[in-house]
């Protein structure tokens, strides 16, 4: 018991998983194996390909067979629109005759006019509304042209078809419908011809009253055109006189602009002059006294009271030197300290004291008169004070007399007197026999086609609704796809019930 305890206590082998691409052999898929599942469950195989393959066939037998009629259509040629193409009017061509036809004829209306007259409500389920059974109507008919393929011309048709249970009742209903696109067509077009017939007699009565008037026009024009004329004259002269007068006057604004910025730079310079003027004569004097100060320490230090020249005059009168040394002495610069302390305190004290240097600064009154006479300039207030630029401007005199000349015009005289323009009336007579031959146009509906019947819709005979063979071809191959399938299901399912039973 022991033994075995230990050996249910000892943790799990873990082995490790297969290499890369190693399956164990009985996972491996064999067609053989395959084949035989398919030979063992070829009933259940064959039950459901038989039972689908019989579904089909009983949806092929009872399907209600649809049938389709077609009706085909040409382009219409030259002489089927001749009667829309009136000389002095718009022109249609075949191209857009064929393409007005296929529009109406893919609209609502002429289906909704033959749906109406033929009574085909009746022939759908009558749990339906009016609106879903047009619709259904509606998605039965179909129209469809040749496809333009690259370096071919496709033949223009048009192929209208239906497709329905009652193979008589879709060829009535695909050429009464073609038949009623057709007859709105003509209409629609015949209605657009006369729109624009009206238009241009309406076009042509409006030139006639225009001709009537225009001679008499051209008249008052030419009055016009001389007065206009006139006028822009003078008003060209004005302008002109106003410009002169605009330009003197900006011109003494701007004379008077240049004095005044000329002397505001002109004081501000003389300003900054005399700031620099007192600004260098207080550096002077502070270095004046600092070289004094110095002075008057060395004095002290050689104990100098009185200036050492006035020292040597009363040695002179004592003692007799010699007149070279004092010749030497007297000619040499001498040293501030040699004016004795005294004189220096009393220089520096006074220089101290002083206020102001403005006294001291040669070039300042100068400045200062300079600056008083900047204050006022007579050329400026000569400038401001003009009333007038006129006697300034040369050319003004001789425009002025020009606009003295444009206030009477002859020819504007004459033409305001004449009475009867009608001799000037040209071409009336053409118009007026233009407008009585559009007016006596009517086109007969009958002799218009829009478009030309290649084949009309024939009472089918074979079906195209259900494809039998097909859908009967298509069931026994889902058949065989859903028996295999049910084939593998059930054995799966047979085998999970024996693996509890092996375990």
């Amino acid at each position: 018991m022991d033994g075995e305890k230990a050996r249910n206590n000892q943790p799990p082998v873990v082995s490790n998983p297969p290499p890369y691409a190693y399956y164990p052999a009985e996972d491996e898929i064999s067609l053989a194996d395959l084949w035989l599942v398919l030979v063992k469950r070829k009933n259940t195989l064959l039950g459901v390909t038989a039972a689908v393959t019989l579904g089909a066939l009983l949806y092929a037998l009872l399907a209600t067979p649809v049938y389709k009629a077609e009706a085909i259509f040409m382009p219409p040629t030259a002489s089927d629109i001749q009667a829309l193409n009136i000389s002095g009017v718009q022109s249609i061509n075949t191209g857009s005759t064929y393409t007005k036809f296929e529009q109406n004829l893919n609209s609502i209306i002429p289906r909704e006019t033959i749906f109406a007259e033929m009574n085909l409500l009746d022939k759908f389920e009558p749990d339906e509304s009016i609106d879903e059974i047009f619709s259904e109507f509606n998605q039965t008919l179909t129209i469809t042209t040749p496809k333009v393929e690259k370096d071919k011309t496709p033949i223009p048709t048009i192929t209208f078809a239906m497709e329905w249970e009652d193979p008589v009742l879709i060829a009535q209903v695909v050429n009464r419908i073609a038949t009623e696109a057709e007859r709105i067509t003509a209409i629609e077009l015949i209605s657009d011809i006369q729109t624009l017939i009206s238009a241009r007699v309406k076009e042509l009565k409006l030139e006639i009253q225009l001709l009537r008037e225009k001679t008499e026009k051209q008249r008052l024009d030419e009055i016009e055109r001389l007065e206009t004329t006139d006028t822009l004259d003078r008003k060209t002269i004005n302008d002109k006189i106003a410009s002169l007068r605009s330009k003197a006057s900006n011109e003494r604004l701007a004379e008077i602009s240049r004095l005044e910025e000329a002397d505001q730079i002109d004081r501000k310079g003389i300003e900054e002059k005399i700031s620099t003027l007192r600004y260098s004569a207080k550096e002077r004097r502070l270095d004046r006294i600092s070289t004094l100060k110095e002075a008057t320490k060395i004095a002290h230090s050689l104990d100098l009271v009185d200036p050492i020249g006035y020292k040597l005059k009363k040695i002179t009168n004592s003692i007799a030197l010699n007149s070279q040394v004092l010749t030497d002495f007297s000619n040499r610069t001498p040293q501030l300290y040699t004016r004795g302390y005294e004189a220096l305190d009393a220089e520096i004290t006074s220089l101290s004291n002083r206020k102001i240097d403005d006294p001291f600064i040669k070039e300042l009154r100068d400045l200062q008169d300079r600056l008083q006479q900047l204050k006022y300039n007579e050329k400026i207030a000569v400038l401001k004070t003009r009333n007038s630029d006129d006697p300034f401007i040369p050319e003004l005199r001789e425009l002025q007399e020009k606009l003295n000349l444009l206030e009477y015009n002859r020819k504007v005289e004459q033409l305001k007197s004449r009475q009867n323009d009608d001799p000037f009336i040209a071409s009336l007579r053409d118009k007026e026999n233009q407008v009585a031959r559009l007016e006596s146009i009517h086109i007969d509906p009958a002799t218009v086609k829009t478009a030309r019947l290649d084949q009309a819709a024939y009472t089918p005979e074979k079906r195209i609704k259900p494809k039998r063979r097909l859908i009967v071809v298509l069931g026994l191959m889902l058949g065989l796809m859903l028996g295999v399938f049910a084939a593998f299901f059930v054995n799966f399912l047979e085998n999970q019930r024996e693996l509890p039973a092996a375990v």
